[in-house]
């Protein structure tokens, strides 16, 4: 495991790519939304969105959304170590109200939506509402858990950019081509990639290997 310093850096320099790319688009208006994938279960996907978040929260007056659609345990907010609003998600707010669910991480200077993975109309309507969240905050960023669900792609065509986070200790080669290749048949692209669990510098051409 890499020591804290290091943890640091890391996620530093992918929110400074972030932060690049989205100066180089030519989108307008409102904060930055990324969503965040992977091609199965247990890739990392809430660690890298966690490690991330803190990030961007560190850089001064960065309002700092993290939704939390990926359906697993702990989730996001177990990762934070905040305590079940009494037992409350997204689910039990009235209509149209998702954002009255968001808890706050003072320690960690981030807010947190935690979507219930049953409730398929209150998801849908999160996602829909893309562009509300990215009028309160300046920085979105969506745990859609595995490519095993849809529910990364229905996140995705509305935001900004949409990361794979791959185990390297796990996803081979050929599995990554033949996900390329679904994507591209449902008419989605990946903006970038993250290599979990990888000690050495990534190359550069990996980084584009998904344009």
């Amino acid at each position: 495991m890499m020591d804290a310093a290091a943890s640091t850096s890391g996620f530093d320099a992918i929110r400074e790519r972030i932060v690049a790319a989205r100066q180089r688009s030519a989108a307008s208006g409102g904060g930055i939304a990324v969503v965040l994938t992977s091609p199965a279960s247990g890739e990392g996907v809430t660690t890298v969105t966690v490690g991330l978040a803190c990030s961007f929260a560190r850089m001064p007056g960065c309002r700092t959304l993290v939704v939390d659609d990926g359906g697993e345990a702990p989730g996001v907010a177990g990762h934070l170590g905040l305590a079940p609003r009494g037992g409350k998600t997204a689910r039990d707010e009235a209509p149209g109200s998702a954002l009255d669910a968001v808890q706050r991480s003072p320690e960690h200077g981030i807010d947190v939506l935690v979507l219930d993975p049953g409730d398929v109309r209150r998801r849908h309507g999160a996602a829909a509402a893309v562009a509300d969240l990215r009028a309160a905050y300046d920085v979105v960023l969506i745990d859609a858990g595995s490519l095993q669900t849809h529910r990364p792609l229905a996140w995705s065509g509305r935001a900004d950019e949409t990361i794979l986070v791959i185990d390297t200790e796990r996803t081979t080669v050929e599995a990554l081509e033949r996900l390329r290749s679904d994507l591209a048949h449902a008419g989605r692209s990946l903006t970038g990639i993250i290599l979990n669990k990888r000690r050495l510098p990534v190359p550069e051409a990996l980084y584009r290997w998904f344009r």
